[in-house]
C-alpha cells in the first residue's frame, strides 16, 4: 500500500499493489541460494573427507572432458596439472605413469566416450594398476599398486552422465598382503598335494609288502597241513610262518605310526 499526497488538495491518494509473487519468487529465490549453499558445504565436507583417503581427487565434465583438482598430494601435482582436458591428461596418465603392461588396458578404462554406458545402474567403477609416480615412503622401482575410481556425482535430466570424481589412492601394502597370503595358499595346497601323492605311494607300496608275507603266511600253513608228521618240515614250516608273521607286524605297526603322526598323537 502507498499513500500519495496531492500538491494541490487537501486529500490523500491512497493506492495498493499486489506484492505476493514478488515476495514468492523472492522467497524461491533466497531458498535456492540456500540449498546452493548447503550444497556447496556438503560438497566441501566431502572433499575434505576424500582428500584424507585419496592421494587425489579431480572432478570431470563428462561431456566436455574439461577437469579441476579438488585435492591432491604434492608428488600428484608435480605431474599432473591442476586444471585441464581429460582426454589429453589420461593419454599422458597411461604413457608415463605407470607400469607398460598396464597402459592398454588402463586407456580403455579411463575411455570417457564410453564412461557413460559403462557406468549405467552403477554408482562407481574401479581399477587397479602398477604406478610409476613417486610417493613418499614407497620404493617405486617396481611400481606402486595403486586404485582409480570413477565415481558418478552429477547426472543430465535425461540420466546421462554429467560429472564424475577421478580419484587415487594408494594401496600398495593391501595388494601386496594379499599376494603373500595368495602365494602362502598355493605353497600349502602344493604341500597337501604333495602329502597326499606321498600316501597314495605309501598305501600302494604297503599293500604290496603286506601281500607278501601273508602270501608266505599262508602258503606255508597249507604245506604244514600237508607235512604235518614230518617233524624236521614242520619245524621248518613254522619258522618260516613266524618270520613272515614278524615282517608283517612291522608293517602293521608302521602304518599305524604314520596314522598316529598324521593325527598329531607323535
Amino acid at each position: 500500500m502507498m499513500v500519495m499526497p496531492d500538491p494541490n488538495a487537501d486529500d490523500f491518494v491512497i493506492a495498493f499493489r499486489n506484492i505476493s509473487e514478488e515476495k514468492k519468487l523472492e522467497l524461491m529465490q533466497q531458498q535456492k541460494l540456500e540449498e546452493t549453499n548447503k550444497t556447496l558445504l556438503d560438497r566441501m565436507n566431502n572433499i575434505g573427507a576424500l582428500s584424507e583417503i585419496y592421494t587425489s581427487v579431480y572432478d570431470i565434465d563428462v561431456t566436455t572432458g574439461n577437469y579441476i583438482e579438488l585435492s591432491a598430494i604434492d608428488s600428484v601435482e608435480d605431474h599432473i596439472p591442476i586444471v585441464g582436458n581429460a582426454h589429453i591428461t589420461f593419454e599422458h596418465f597411461c604413457n608415463y605413469m605407470m607400469m607398460p603392461e598396464f597402459s592398454e588396458e588402463m586407456r580403455q578404462f579411463v575411455d570417457l566416450n564410453t564412461l557413460d554406458k559403462r557406468m549405467r545402474g552403477k554408482k562407481s567403477i574401479t581399477k587397479q594398476y602398477l604406478s610409476t609416480l613417486p610417493i613418499e615412503g614407497y620404493d617405486y622401482t617396481d611400481g606402486i599398486w595403486t586404485e582409480v575410481s570413477f565415481v558418478a556425482s552429477e547426472y543430465f535430466p535425461d540420466g546421462r552422465l554429467s560429472h564424475v570424481m577421478f580419484t587415487t589412492r594408494t594401496t600398495h601394502d593391501d595388494v601386496i598382503k594379499e599376494l603373500e597370503y595368495q602365494k602362502q595358499l598355493e605353497r600349502t595346497l602344493k604341500t597337501a598335494e604333495a602329502a597326499s601323492k606321498a600316501k597314495t605311494e605309501f598305501l600302494f607300496n604297503m599293500s604290496h609288502d603286506i601281500r607278501t608275507p601273508m602270501n608266505a603266511i599262508v602258503g606255508f600253513t597249507e604245506l604244514l597241513k600237508m607235512h604235518i608228521d614230518n617233524k624236521e618240515k614242520a619245524v621248518e614250516y613254522i619258522d618260516r610262518i613266524q618270520t613272515a608273521n614278524g615282517f608283517l607286524l612291522a608293517l602293521i605297526n608302521n602304518v599305524l605310526d604314520m596314522a598316529r603322526i598324521e593325527s598329531g598323537k607323535i
